[in-house]
């Protein structure tokens, strides 16, 4: 009796191991994290800790958030993360903003263009 529950499981049979690719607080940031991961066909999965969003509780163990990967899929993720981590660089150029400050004669009436 209960044989299927004392029984070891196989080699192909074992669940996957997770682990953390990345840790946060905010759950639509995990989840958006989440999505981009499998948007590169790397299965992923958000965690918080059971009662934690229920509670309130957003801060220590109980609000962090995070998303689990695959073992074999961890190098793979931690590189995508750290790809999209660097912003991309901006050109540092002034020559295309123009500053309008309105004209302080008073016959006037409108506004003047001054770089």
């Amino acid at each position: 009796m209960f044989a299927w529950f004392r029984r070891k499981p196989q080699q192909d049979d074992s669940p996957p191991e997770w682990m953390v690719a990345y840790s946060t607080d905010n759950l639509p940031e995990a989840h958006i994290v989440a999505g981009r991961l499998q948007n590169e066909d790397i299965p992923s999965w958000v965690h918080q800790q059971p009662g934690a969003s229920g509670l309130g509780i957003t801060i220590g163990l109980f609000g962090e958030i995070r998303v689990l990967v695959n073992a074999q899929d961890y190098d793979r993720a931690k590189a995508l993360l750290a790809d999209d981590a660097e912003p991309p660089l901006l050109e540092d150029k002034l020559d295309d903003i123009r500053y309008v400050f309105p004209n302080t004669e008073q016959g006037n009436g409108g506004s003047s263009d001054q770089t």
